[in-house]
């Protein structure tokens, strides 16, 4: 298939300002994209900027700019001849306009004339020292490559009946090349009929039915036109596409790696070898991927805590020593999906949590069961990923033996990529706790109550597998309790940066500041203000290290720094903790 380069407005302006220097009665770029010529043509009204550019050709005869435009719309007119001329007129000024030989490949391409169509991209590959010109002529060289070659082949195979340059004379190829597929299809079918037996014509009508989205008709074509040439390399390469753009993963690499395999030419085996290793990725991903009817997930890991029960830094009113601590620590829970549709399902889930520490700090020793549901829509639109979710979830806790809180939690969260490089992540959390205790005084010391939060996370990345990204997030936090001491308003915001580093390894370093205002708040402090009577700043320091074993198999390394700074001192503290986890998800 011949390449003809798209046209881009903006490299008509590259070298504008050098021409206006010396072309003194030229427009200058801004004026030059004013103009309703520019803008007609960036609409593809090309007729319509024909008129408007030879008119400003006229009042600007010195401008190369506006010649090269009308070059362009000739061109995408298919005025080849008058396109040719416009071109040559160009060079005959400027002789170092590279994009007017890019054009002029492209014309004689289309019209079949191989040499001339090579000595101008030769051209460009010897005088383009950018580069973004002759990567594109380098392909098409191997097309005319490709061509003279099965011209050759013509002799050799009875029937084959029409040449590689006559068929570029066709309508069927002009059409095609232009994005006609319709038009190209019917004439195609012409042909056929003038050629019945010509493998080229026939590819071509399979490979137009493919860039019509008629897959089954492409293939059926593609496997007729094989009873005759079974072994034809070229037949084979275009039904693979076929079958990708199916979907058709296995059909596609199994004759991509047939291609890979006999091209003895080797015109089409590195790209079959290429697409082989890409589609071979899709299939592992769509593995990995496939939507399952339950998963599984366990962990296990050990912290060493300095300031394991969060006692406060403050001269007389922490203790004399910090009392560090091993926590050791351990999950296992996972998921079943009740019900599928289209884009939404339902899953149950469970999941159970083991924290203990040494004998001495017993007291924090906790079990906690969650169980709850969950409803999911995922849906990928025009490449772009929607994700929702509405869950509840009930936690049941125990503290060192003893029932200490039931937790109901009903969470939406939103997930949206507009963009490859931007995830925009939302969350709105309802929670109510019931805890086993309220204390002396219910009234000031009871924790029972709602909460709400509601968080919002960008995350930007800067590489395709999404492992170098910067997130940055916010949360606000309100908890209405019936006893006053634990009313609360908060806000937090955090930041990190996540990297790939070597072997498999990936690192992240996070910040998160929370403050905490406890408005009613009625125990004493020894402080000089008293409204609000406690207000607590938290300041997170994270990094973390993780290496992905296997597709199952994760070990993650982490650091964590918690310094509190609050108008009660009790609450100030400082808090070290280093851990590790190893972490297994089906």
């Amino acid at each position: 298939m011949i390449l003809i380069a798209s046209f881009q407005t903006t490299s008509l302006f590259a070298n504008e300002n050098a021409l206006t220097e010396e072309k003194k009665e030229s427009l200058t770029v801004e004026e030059l994209k004013k103009t309703k010529a520019v803008q007609l043509f960036s609409e593809r009204h090309f007729k319509e900027a024909l008129e408007e550019f030879q008119n400003l050709s006229k009042q600007y005869p010195q401008d190369i700019i506006v010649k090269i435009y009308i070059g362009a719309s000739f061109f995408y007119l298919n005025q080849d001849e008058d396109a040719i001329q416009a071109f040559k007129q160009i060079l005959s000024l400027n002789p170092s306009d590279l994009l007017s030989h890019q054009y002029l490949a492209n014309i004689y391409l289309r019209q079949g004339n191989l040499d001339l169509a090579e000595s101008e991209l030769t051209h460009l590959i010897e005088n383009d020292r950018e580069g973004s010109l002759s990567q594109a002529a380098k392909r098409q060289l191997e097309t005319v490559k490709r061509l003279r070659e099965n011209e050759v082949n013509v002799v050799k195979t009875p029937e084959r009946q029409v040449s590689p340059q006559e068929f570029l004379k066709t309508k069927a190829a002009q059409y095609f090349m232009s994005g006609q597929y319709q038009k190209a299809l019917e004439e195609l079918h012409n042909l056929e009929k003038m050629y019945p037996e010509d493998l080229l014509i026939a590819r071509y009508v399979g490979i137009t039915q493919d860039k019509l989205k008629r897959y089954d008709e492409a293939l059926l074509t593609f496997q007729a036109t094989l009873k005759i040439a079974p072994d034809n390399i070229p037949l084979h390469y275009s039904m693979a596409q076929t079958l990708l753009h199916k979907k058709d993963f296995e059909g596609a690499k199994g004759e991509f790696q047939y291609v890979a395999d006999r091209d003895e030419t080797g015109a089409y085996r590195s790209r079959a070898v290429r697409e082989v290793e890409g589609v071979q990725r899709i299939i592992d991903y769509l593995k990995r991927a496939k939507p399952k009817k339950w998963t599984l997930n366990a962990s296990g890991g050990a912290e060493y805590n300095t300031n394991a029960t969060s006692e406060s830094r403050i001269p007389g009113f922490g203790s004399q020593e910090h009392q560090s601590a091993w926590k050791f620590s351990n999950s296992a829970g996972g998921s079943y999906e009740f019900w599928r549709k289209d884009a939404w399902s339902i899953k149950g889930t469970y999941n159970y949590s083991h924290a203990f520490y040494s004998d001495s700090l017993s007291q924090l020793n906790v079990i906690s069961n969650g169980a709850g549901a969950n409803a999911t829509y995922i849906k990928n639109i025009n490449g772009k990923l929607l994700f929702l979710q509405i869950a509840q979830t009930t936690y049941h806790n125990i503290v060192r033996d003893d029932y200490y809180s039931t937790i109901f939690v009903q969470s939406i969260t939103g997930l949206f990529q507009p963009k490859d490089w931007y995830r925009l992540i939302s969350s709105y959390r309802l929670l109510f706790t019931s805890y086993d205790k309220e204390g002396t005084e219910p009234d000031i010391t009871s924790r029972d109550g709602l909460g709400n939060a509601v968080s919002l996370t960008n995350n930007f990345y800067f590489n395709k597998p999404k492992t170098l990204y910067y997130l940055l997030g916010a949360e606000v936090q309100r908890d209405d309790t019936q006893g006053v001491d634990y009313i609360k308003n908060a806000f937090s915001i955090r930041t990190g940066f996540h990297f790939p580093i070597i072997f498999k390894c990936e690192g992240e370093i996070g910040f998160r500041f929370k403050e905490s205002e406890f408005p009613k708040f009625s125990a004493p402090v020894l402080t000089l203000n008293t409204e609000p009577e406690r207000r607590d700043e938290e300041y997170n320091f994270d990094i973390a290290l993780t290496r992905k074993i296997n597709d199952q198999w994760t070990l993650n390394a982490y650091y964590r720094l918690i310094m509190t700074d609050s108008q009660n001192d009790l609450y100030t503290y400082t808090n070290n903790a280093l851990g590790f986890t190893l972490s297994y998800n089906y």
